[in-house]
């Protein structure tokens, strides 16, 4: 009684497996344009970008990120690692860190 024709037809099955692995080939397209769009980032930090952050910091009392970034034009991540470098070289002194935000001053000499 009842009950159709068991299973699919090959045709569906196949459109399935290729819609598959496009959706793979996809996915690992995107991770290795996410791996490009990162060293294409660190290579946005060189030294004739910290030189203007070090010209415009030079005036300011307190420097967090978000001034960085806005007096350079670029974006808080990148502000943050040349923060990072500036401390690193004693161009700045820490003020206060978390997570999110670094403050910091110029280094009075």
């Amino acid at each position: 009684m009842g009950g159709g024709k068991g299973g699919k037809p090959i045709s569906i099955i196949e459109k399935r497996q290729k819609k598959a692995l496009e959706q793979q080939l996809k996915q690992q397209m995107k991770k290795a344009e996410q791996r490009e769009k990162k060293t294409q980032v660190s290579l946005l930090v060189d030294e004739s970008l910290i030189n203007r952050a070090i010209k415009e910091v030079t005036g300011l009392n307190i420097i967090t990120p978000y001034v960085l970034a806005s007096k350079l034009g670029v974006n808080v991540g990148i502000a943050k690692r040349i923060m990072k470098e500036l401390i690193s070289r004693g161009m700045l002194t820490l003020v206060s860190k978390n997570r999110r935000v670094i403050v910091a001053s110029v280094k009075t000499s």
